[in-house]
């Protein structure tokens, strides 16, 4: 079985959520305790939440991306980088939610689209970025997706939605036959239709 990413309207984590929900692999109750924004001491509440040792890998995988990327763009490392909306526990959860509900498929492959983005400029704790956002731009480095950039002044694609990819192996690939999907809009309206995630053969 494999999932099929249709990204031209973007991704975030919660799109994906919401996407992976309309497919029927709800994540159940899942409780993230608080912990502070250090990614070091992140990766260690996720190691001890009781959740299944594959959705621990895949969630800490997913982290692990945005770490890398939050700690080349500003200087540090990976025991020095800390978050800041992704450190929420709103972002946490969903991140969790989404590595239980994808290890619940099991799909032997992801594959995504081209991954469309818009340009401009966003307002974010770090002030006033440039669209496609940093951490972003940093990814890329890390995947061989292709990337799109749309005529929307605003962000389409979020650190974590691009994480959740990377760090669950997707490759860029071609939509097979569909057997179902699920889709997710995110909070911010492009005025587009949302994520669409398809079981294929």
């Amino acid at each position: 079985m494999k999932l099929f990413f249709d990204c031209n309207n973007g991704i975030s984590s919660d799109m994906v959520l919401k996407a992976l929900n309309g497919l029927g692999a709800s994540p159940g109750h899942v409780v993230i305790p608080q912990c502070s924004a250090k990614w070091r001491e992140i990766e260690k509440t996720l190691k001890g939440l009781d959740i299944s040792s594959e959705a621990k890998d895949m969630a800490i995988s997913i982290y692990s991306v945005i770490a890398r990327a939050e700690a080349e763009v500003h200087g540090e490392t990976l025991d020095t980088v800390h978050f800041h909306e992704v450190a929420r526990p709103q972002a946490i959860e969903n991140i969790v939610s989404v590595a239980v509900s994808l290890t619940k498929l099991g799909p032997d492959e992801i594959i995504v689209s081209p991954i469309h983005d818009g340009h401009g400029q966003i307002k974010c704790s770090h002030g006033i970025i440039s669209v496609p956002v940093p951490a972003v731009e940093a990814m890329k480095k890390y995947c061989d997706y292709e990337f799109v950039q749309d005529a929307i002044e605003t962000e389409m694609v979020t650190p974590s939605g691009l994480a959740v990819l990377i760090g669950a192996g997707a490759r860029s690939g071609k939509k097979g036959s569909v057997i179902r999907s699920g889709t997710g809009k995110g909070t911010r309206d492009i005025g587009r239709g949302g994520l669409t995630v398809s079981i294929t053969e």
